[in-house]
Formats: C-alpha cells, structure tokens, sequence
C-alpha cells in the first residue's frame, strides 16, 4: 500500500524536508528537499512503484460441499456414488488476479480439468483437478425369473 510509506533517508544536508520517517502518500511523485548549511536547497522527486503480486495459489477448491485435496498443483475431489461428474459447478478460492475457467461455471470432470491461476504480473500456475465419484457398494438381486416364472426374493435367498 502506497499511500502511508515512511521512508528512511539519509542526507548531508543541514535539513530535509519532509523529514525522515514521516509517513507520506507515494501514490503520486513526492519531492524530497534537502537544504545546505548555506541555504541552498535540492530537490529529489521519489517516484514508488509497486511490484504486482506473483501469487497465484488456488487456495480452496470445493464441489456441492465437499472439499478437495490441494497437493502441490494436483487437486482431488471425491464424491459421493450417483453423483454426475459431467456438470458440476465447484467452487474456487485462489490467489491471482484472474481464474479460468471462473469458479462457480460447470465444467465436465469425467476427465480431469486445468485451472490456470494468473498473478496479477502476468505469470500463471496451472493446476490439475481430478473428480473421483464413489464406486457403488450396491450389490443386490432385484428379479428373478425362469422361463417366465418369477421368483420370490427374500434376503439372500430366491
């Protein structure tokens, strides 16, 4: 935040002006003055430019609640037996200056998607989401027949 630095300046004047530590706001060009002994003055203008970040870390990513697992640039996502990988909206927080595709848009996750996180200096981090539903633990005979016959189920046995 530029706009309340307090610099350190050292001079071999007899005065600066502002002083040194004084907090100032270097959104804009300040001028420093340094005055001689003699009464002669020089003018310094300071000029802070601000680095843009380089963050860009996808920091929680989630589907229909449930959250997944950020390992390095590999995020995983398990999810419940039933649940259609094909269109699911999850929901992304990051670091960077821009995300794509955005959180919150469906994407089809039967095949892993790449998120790429741009910093706000241009570079960009891509990570690669994997949805992993449930296999079903549902194993039961639900009709039986022989030759047009059908067959009583009860429990395990027809």
């Amino acid at each position: 935040n530029a706009s309340s630095l307090s610099p350190t300046v050292v001079h071999t004047g007899a005065s600066l002006n502002p002083t040194t530590g004084t907090a100032q706001d270097f959104t804009n060009p300040v001028t420093y003055r340094v005055t001689a002994a003699d009464g002669s003055t020089k003018d310094y203008i300071v000029t802070v430019i601000v680095a843009a970040s380089s963050t860009k870390d996808i920091t929680a990513f989630s589907i229909n609640g449930v959250n997944g697992v950020i390992s390095g640039t590999a995020v995983t996502v398990s999810l419940p037996t039933g649940t259609n990988a094909s269109s699911l909206s999850p929901t992304v927080v990051h670091t960077g200056a821009s995300l794509n595709p955005t959180t919150g848009t469906a994407q089809d996750f039967t095949n892993p998607v790449t998120y790429r996180v741009t910093a706000a200096d241009g570079s960009t981090k891509d990570y690669i989401v994997t949805v992993i539903v449930a296999a079903s633990s549902t194993k039961d005979i639900t009709a039986f027949s022989i030759n047009g016959v059908n067959g009583v189920i009860s429990g395990t046995a027809v």
